[in-house]
Formats: C-alpha cells, structure tokens, sequence
C-alpha cells in the first residue's frame, strides 16, 4: 500500500513540531522518500506540512495580489475581515501586479477571490461569447 503525500506530511509536521530543522533530518527524510519512490513528490509534501502547522497554530495563509500598492492600514483591514470572516489569524503575502489594472485578488486556501478589473472584463467577455 502507498502512503500518499498527505500521511507524510502529517508524519513530517508532527516531526517538526518535537525538533528544529536540521540537515540530518531533512536527508533522512529524503531518503525515506527515495525509498518509497515518493521524491518528486517532496515540494508537495512540504506545502502540505506547512499548511498543517499554520492550520493547527489558527493561522491562515492569504495571497493578496493588488493593482497598486496598498497601504499598510488596508493590508490591515483586508486582515482583520479575514480574521472575522474565518476565525484564524490571516498570514497575508502580498505583491502588486500592474496587469490587474485595477481591484484585488485572494488567494485564501483553495479558493481565489477576483475582485479585479481584469477578471470582471474576462467574466463579461465570457457571458458575452456564450
């Protein structure tokens, strides 16, 4: 039977939660993978892990991509509706992407919210060609 990335991610979480990251720890794990024919899979494996530990620490990891730049207070404000909307203390990573031209998109889990003037035109575009 195959362990799937999922299981080897909880084992890799639950490692990192009792030891600090070291080089012996990391090859050993590498070489577990190996052995099992999993190694491609180990950049997988790691997301996975990362999203277990900052889901059992009440974070929540969130992809802001803005038009232009925003401020810090509505960085802020973006956080806090996150964190009244989802309970979990918001891990925001942000960046400007000019092609936007205009609005805001979220990434937030699995789901990407686009509030931006270029999917609004890409929506439209698409009801009017159906």
């Amino acid at each position: 039977m195959k362990t799937t990335p999922r299981n080897y991610a909880k084992a890799l979480a639950a490692l990192l939660k009792t030891q600090p990251v070291t080089k012996e720890l990391v090859q050993n794990f590498v070489k577990i993978l190996r052995k099992s024919h999993q190694e491609k899979m180990l950049n997988r494996i790691v997301a996975i892990a990362e999203q277990i530990l900052i889901e059992e620490n009440g974070e929540i990891k969130v992809d802001v991509i803005s038009a232009s730049e925003m401020t810090e207070k509505n960085i802020a404000d973006l956080g806090k509706m996150i964190e009244s909307a989802t309970n979990l203390k918001p891990l925001i990573s942000y960046k400007v992407d000019k092609g936007l031209k205009g609005g805001v998109k979220l990434r937030v889990k699995d789901y990407m919210i686009d509030a931006s003037l270029s999917g609004k035109i890409e929506s439209m575009k698409r009801a009017f060609t159906e």
